[in-house]
């Protein structure tokens, strides 16, 4: 897809787009880290999601007086519909993006606008520092590594591993592209989606390797409901499987694994759901005998023989015993 290179005033602006839901704690944090850039953006849209909390009076006694800045407004949507409506009411040719509790480096903006400069590429992407409670204590980093940008876009087809908070995209590609898709079966997943129909539409992903991102991960969210995120990463590279052929085996590799934690999650819950994602990661996987075993295993415990098996087995070690 080609995208139009015209020059107009707002075209090289940068506008910093900031989904934000009841997030009082950290925000102010986030909104530093932008008011510190180097390069200054030319606007700033904070997107309140029908936040319950405090969230809003926090932006509106930050933003005051600050030219460009802007808070709006909306009934909860989710993170999506936050991000799209940020994109459309701002009027710079660059967007980018950083969720409310991620933090920026203060050269954050300035190396993503030199890399687009020079490379003429639609999507430009930092390196990410990951922390959780200290940001002088980094736990690891991703897209630093030469051997990480150079296996793009392979590795994207494994995990997820580009976050919003460290892109920098044409306003006229993320536009062109729909934006984000809104569809709640997608969500935790929404911003992979975009990668992906990206990518199909042969935009351009580069990277500047530099660290300039702090993404603040919750210990006390990275485990919790797994099965819904197993669920929603499946649905989103079955929605892109059939038009990324080049990269079937990775996807195909990605899908088998997801339907084995989501069975091995539903096991003892829910024996048919647990059937169901074993027969499906069979059909991923042709040709890897571990899940034949995974999807016998199963079977045999669904039909009860696994318990009488093991009862039977008990008896057998308890006679030998009394011998």
């Amino acid at each position: 897809m080609i995208v139009s290179t015209e020059i107009n005033p707002s075209s090289q602006k940068i506008a910093v787009v900031v989904p934000a839901y009841n997030c009082e704690a950290l925000i102010e944090e986030t909104l530093l880290s932008i008011a510190g850039q180097s390069l200054p953006a030319s606007e700033v849209w904070i997107v309140d999601d029908g936040s319950t909390d405090g969230t809003a009076t926090v932006v509106n006694r930050f933003i005051e007086k600050r030219e460009g800045w802007h808070l709006l407004t909306k009934v909860n949507g989710g993170v999506s519909s936050a991000r799209n409506a940020g994109v459309h009411a701002a009027d710079s040719g660059w967007i980018a993006f950083v969720d409310s509790d991620d933090l920026w480096r203060a050269d954050h903006l300035a190396c993503l606008r030199e890399e687009a400069e020079k490379t003429g590429a639609e999507i430009v992407v930092s390196g990410v520092e990951v922390f959780e409670h200290d940001v002088e204590n980094i736990l690891f980093t991703f897209f630093t590594e030469s051997w990480e940008t150079e296996s793009f876009p392979r590795n994207l087809y494994t995990r997820n591993n580009i976050v919003p908070s460290a892109v920098l995209m044409k306003r006229e590609a993320f536009l062109q592209l729909g934006g984000f898709d809104e569809e709640k079966a997608i969500q935790h997943a929404e911003d992979w989606d975009l990668w992906f129909r990206a990518l199909r539409e042969k935009f351009r992903f580069v990277f500047t390797r530099k660290p300039t991102v702090l993404y603040r991960r919750h210990a006390a969210n990275a485990t919790s409901n797994l099965p819904k995120i197993h669920q929603v990463c499946i649905h989103c590279l079955e929605k892109n499987l059939p038009f990324h052929q080049t990269y079937e085996k990775e996807i195909r590799g990605t899908l088998t694994k997801l339907y084995r934690r989501l069975g091995n999650a539903h096991a003892v819950s829910d024996r048919e759901k647990a059937g169901h994602c074993y027969r499906a990661a069979i059909s991923h996987g042709k040709g890897n005998p571990l899940h034949y075993v995974v999807w016998l295993m199963h079977t045999l415990h669904a039909m009860a023989l696994y318990r009488w098996a093991s009862r039977l087995w008990l008896s057998l070690r308890l006679a030998m015993q009394k011998k």
